[in-house]
């Protein structure tokens, strides 16, 4: 009885499990540099860099998805190492935040859209989710600099 009690309660997570998977698509976006100086739409909010910047100019615009549960796309990819703006919008159901690796989570509530700057070395990085449970069910993604 307990058994199937528990087989039972998992089943709702498989499911989650499954629907990430298939909806990340795990498709590779690839990010030009954007041109210095290009201006971010009005209204859009704005937080603190998570991570130190390397003092320049942003080098473009990532646009990064937050849905439930996962991140669209989960890589990307860019030309070169630099500080980069990350637009994250979280399109789920439920709070999503957006932590780079050795950065601070910047928590966006749904519906809603912040933007992040980050510095992307030239070994990549990495960033997820840390609201509880997310990351381990997949709300993982990575950047990659081009060699």
């Amino acid at each position: 009885m307990r058994r199937s009690l528990a087989r039972i309660a998992a089943l709702p997570v498989i499911a989650l499990l499954v629907a990430a998977c298939a909806s990340g698509g795990g498709a590779v976006w690839t990010y030009a540099p954007q041109t210095p100086g290009a201006s971010q739409p009005a209204g859009s909010p704005s937080a603190e860099p998570s991570q130190p910047t390397t003092g320049g100019p942003s080098l473009g615009t990532l646009e990064i998805s937050g849905f439930d549960i996962g991140f669209k796309p989960n890589e990307l990819t860019v030309d070169k190492a630099g500080t980069y703006t990350i637009k994250f919008t979280n399109t789920g159901q439920i709070p999503h935040d957006f932590s780079p690796e050795g950065g601070s989570a910047t928590i966006v509530d749904p519906g809603q859209t912040a933007t992040i700057d980050i510095n992307v070395p030239q070994a990549g990085l990495k960033f997820s989710c840390t609201i509880p449970g997310h990351a381990a069910a997949g709300m993982t993604g990575t950047i990659v600099v081009i060699p």
